[in-house]
């Protein structure tokens, strides 16, 4: 062997060694992790006030039971090609039944002005309770995976100022995968998330006083392995008096039986969503004889909620984490819209229709039906509707290489019969044909100005409101036709 190539493998080895950095962590942490492997060897926590950023590709390995406190901002964001890793060292004693072989988890209760994000994260080898503690605090998930793990829930989220979008939950054994328990009059969302192949519920609901629980292009499939017969959403509502005040909204979900949950709408889907793989945790959708629009594609593909962000094609957003993608895509025009009003009073409903499609050529012939016999070729038509109903919309879009695309909305608008009147001043003639009139605000009229009230005229108040007259007041029925407040 030459001295020159010993010197070449000498430099080899000495940069390999340089490249593989490893460090060790314990206590209170901040800064930047850029090593390649961090070994945490006792529970750690981020103080508030502090950052701490982890470069892509970093594996952080616990080496006991121990938790991530973050009380400060972290900044975890990896990449397709290098994800951030959050596992156990050593995971000998992982399948008995006791904290073996794992680690706790991470719990964020930062309060800082800005989020923590975490983003292309993988989280693995978790037992114990609430493996991801969202219980204060701001944070985003976004892109992340979190697999093999044994905590009951996997992610308990009580705050809307978390947010956890584009993630796969798979191959978990807890019996509720996230637990949503919001905070009084909140709405929490969900929105592009996969809950696959886990033992428990996907989702379970925690209702409260006037809560909301969203869930937007979601993919809940074959969850409850240990009870098949179970719901993908176990609903615990709340109850106020006798009332329920807590609801959850689907919006373009794909979920396993769907239709025995009472809250499922025609948005939603019950078809298999046609995994690439889901034995080996591929699970984006497929689309085997693209683009030939035949069984073989997936009904998440396109399918997802119209004012949902464009996928990376440019096309309207997928049902699920992980989307179909073809570059080729862009190359024509998609169509998106959405509506200002969806829901009026037959005499002054007028809805503004925006037209939110991706355009890549020009000219682009528009489309638009209205669903009561009106259609429409403007880009972003106006249209009042003279007849109550619900009605359905579509948009058919043709570029100039002659490619269409289409995008309905069932039941996307409901005209109800009567009048809206906000709150302020009235005045003129309320009449029989325009019934009922729907007050919703205290309202008067001024000095000068006068109200006349037709026989037969109904009037609802739609809350604790009043009329206070300052002018004049002429509301004479009749035997035959009453005025009603």
């Amino acid at each position: 062997m030459t001295c020159k190539t010993s010197l070449f493998l000498l430099i080899n080895i000495l940069s390999f060694r340089l490249s593989a950095t490893n460090i060790t962590v314990s206590g209170n942490v901040s800064g930047k992790w850029n090593a390649d492997t961090v070994y945490v060897t006792s529970t750690i926590e981020l103080p508030f006030g502090d950052s701490l950023t982890i470069q892509p590709g970093c594996i952080v390995l616990f080496d006991g039971f121990f938790r991530f406190n973050l009380w400060g901002k972290l900044t975890a964001v990896g990449n397709i090609s290098n994800p951030i890793r959050f596992e156990r060292r050593d995971t000998t004693g992982y399948h008995e039944p006791n904290i073996n072989g794992a680690w706790e988890g991470i719990r964020v209760g930062s309060i800082s002005t800005a989020p923590s994000v975490l983003e292309y994260c993988i989280f693995r080898f978790m037992k114990g309770n609430r493996g991801i503690n969202l219980e204060y605090g701001s944070s985003s998930f976004r892109n992340c995976r979190f697999e093999d793990n044994k905590t009951t829930p996997l992610v308990y989220l009580s705050d809307k100022n978390h947010s956890i979008k584009n993630s796969v939950f798979s191959n978990n054994e807890s019996s509720m995968v996230i637990l949503v328990g919001p905070q009084y009059n909140d709405t929490i969302r969900l929105e592009n998330n996969t809950i696959t192949n886990n033992s428990g519920n996907a989702i379970y609901s925690q209702g409260f006083v006037n809560t909301v629980l969203s869930l937007i292009n979601c993919i809940l499939w074959n969850n409850n392995l240990s009870q098949p017969a179970q719901p993908e959403i176990f609903d615990n509502k709340y109850e106020f008096y006798g009332f329920d005040t807590s609801s959850i909204l689907l919006r373009n979900c794909i979920i396993k039986n769907g239709n025995q949950l009472p809250y499922f709408n025609s948005s939603c889907f019950t078809q298999d969503p046609k995994f690439v793989n889901a034995a080996q945790r591929d699970f984006a959708l497929r689309w085997d004889n693209y683009p030939v629009n035949d069984t073989t594609r997936s009904v998440g593909i396109d399918n997802g909620y119209h004012l949902s962000q464009p996928d990376a094609d440019s096309t309207t957003s997928d049902i699920g984490a992980i989307s179909f993608f073809r570059i080729e895509r862009r190359n024509h025009t998609w169509t998106r819209f959405g509506i200002d009003t969806a829901v009026g009073y037959l005499s002054n409903l007028t809805v503004h229709f925006i037209n939110l499609s991706n355009t890549v050529t020009t000219p682009v012939i528009w489309m638009w039906d209205f669903g009561d016999g009106n259609t429409s070729t403007d880009r972003n038509p106006v249209h009042t509707y003279t007849q109550t109903g619900v009605f359905t919309l579509k948009l058919k879009a043709t570029d100039q290489d002659g490619h269409q695309d289409s995008l309905i909305l069932a039941n996307a608008v409901n005209v109800l019969p009567g009048k809206r009147i906000n709150p302020g001043i009235v005045g003129g003639t309320w009449e029989k044909q325009y019934n009922p009139y729907y007050v919703y605000g205290d309202i008067y009229v001024p000095d000068n100005n006068k109200l006349i009230i037709q026989p037969g005229v109904e009037v609802r108040f739609m809350g604790s409101y009043s009329l206070d007259v300052y002018g004049s007041l002429f509301a004479q029925g009749s035997a035959i036709d009453t005025i009603s407040f």
